[in-house]
């Protein structure tokens, strides 16, 4: 990962790979995997992405996380959208233990969010 970025450098932090997957189970249902490794840190996760209604979206899903440093933790995910041309009204409710950390994540704290996006006309 970048360190630094928006700054003229060249710094790198440790190596890691990261991978994702997923597999459609039926026309209205996809599941999700993830793993991202390092000298240093595991995460590994799952989820489940169904499509219901006309055009909203759930997504359910959790990560589990061991690092040298902070030791074992984990993160879940529950949310609905409705993509849409004009809007876009989404709801997310996110946790997870001191311990977990993901490569862009700073904290773990429980979080709710609601956005109703609107594109310009």
């Amino acid at each position: 990962m970048r360190l630094d970025l928006g700054a003229v450098s060249s710094r790198y932090g440790a190596p890691f790979t990261a991978g994702m997957w997923r597999r459609g189970l039926t026309t209205s249902t996809t599941l999700e995997g993830r793993a991202e490794v390092s000298p240093s840190r595991t995460v590994v996760g799952g989820a489940v992405v169904r499509s219901f209604g006309a055009d909203w979206m759930a997504r359910a899903g959790a990560m589990a996380a061991r690092d040298r440093l902070l030791g074992a933790g984990h993160r879940w995910v529950l949310g609905v959208d409705r993509p849409g041309y004009d809007t876009n009204p989404a709801m997310t409710l996110e946790g997870g233990s001191r311990g977990f950390r993901s490569w862009a994540k700073t904290g773990s704290r429980r979080r709710c969010s609601t956005s109703w996006r609107r594109r310009p006309a």
